[in-house]
């Protein structure tokens, strides 16, 4: 009997030695990561770090180097804004994807002794990009793309870097990618109940669902509904003064009330829009929601058989 105790002791210690010696190699092999990581972030070099930006200004000077492309963001209360019109909501999403590659601008190459700026592209740099935090601001000339990447400098600087594509990729040119935008109501065949066109020379067309005699128009207009989007906006903040340059202004707008059932609960509910000018492409007309500042573009072809039934 003293001699399976005995056993059992030594079994035991056995397996709590090799319960510490593993524990060891874990925490030694964890050390050894820190410290190979450690080791690796050391020989990064940086252009720019920060742990939080309060602005962002850069500019596109490749068409136009008097008259550079520049957008502005600034950051309030935790929120990204568009400094020339606040009253565009930005995606946040996409801002907060740009701020994070900017505060931390990694160098691939280091050209300490660089050539001419020129052999750069950096004497007429095609962008700039400058950088602000609560208490500095950095800005950096962007020149010629080398493979992948491109050659980068801060202003008044003498040394030329590399930097990943990511860099420029960041800086988004049109509002469509930045806006928080409108969109078309989805109204479903099943779900149409009427729809009430007030057109701009006073005559008013009515499709309802209930009435009989309609059913092919109903079906026409529903089935058109329910593929009708916003394929792109043409302005984002329009103002009473420039509503009738789109036709949106009230002597020129064709008003369209659509009634339809919520999916949820079978409830009727009624979207409101207006129906302006094709825009100059012929392609789409210009179409704006009740209370809302955006004008969107239609294909014309849906647009012509919600006002025609046909």
């Amino acid at each position: 009997m003293n001699k399976k105790k005995k056993t059992m002791r030594i079994l035991i210690g056995c397996f709590l030695l090799l319960v510490v010696l593993l524990v060891g190699i874990q925490a030694w092999g964890k050390k050894k990561e820190e410290k190979n990581a450690e080791e690796a972030e050391a020989e990064k070099t940086y252009l720019f770090q920060t742990e939080e930006l309060q602005r962002i200004i850069y500019s596109d000077n490749s068409d136009n180097l008097n008259n550079p492309n520049t957008w502005v963001f600034l950051k309030e209360n935790g929120t990204w804004i568009y400094e020339k019109d606040e009253t565009i909501a930005l995606k946040q999403d996409t801002m907060t994807a740009m701020e994070n590659t900017f505060k931390s601008i990694e160098a691939v190459q280091t050209i300490e002794k660089p050539d001419s700026l020129a052999d750069y592209g950096l004497e007429n740099p095609k962008y700039r990009l400058s950088l602000q935090t609560a208490d500095e601001e950095h800005t950096f000339l962007i020149g010629n793309t080398s493979g992948e990447n491109y050659y980068i400098m801060e202003e008044n600087g003498d040394i030329v870097y590399t930097v990943s594509n990511t860099v420029v990729s960041q800086m988004v040119w049109t509002m469509d990618e930045l806006a928080e935008t409108d969109s078309f109501p989805y109204v479903s065949q099943d779900s149409f109940v009427k729809m009430t066109v007030d057109m701009a020379d006073g005559t008013q067309k009515v499709y309802d669902s209930e009435d009989e005699e309609q059913e092919d128009t109903v079906s026409t207009i529903s089935s058109t509904l329910a593929t009708t989007y916003f394929t792109n906006f043409a302005d984002y903040h329009v103002t009473n003064e420039t509503l009738n340059s789109y036709g949106l202004d009230e002597a020129n707008r064709n008003k369209v009330s659509v009634t339809y059932k919520s999916d949820s609960d079978d409830a009727e509910q009624t979207t409101e829009f207006y129906i302006g000018f094709k825009d100059e492409s012929g392609t789409y007309y210009c179409v704006q929601l009740k209370d809302s500042q955006q004008v969107g573009r239609i294909l014309a072809t849906s647009i012509e058989t919600l006002l025609s039934g046909e």
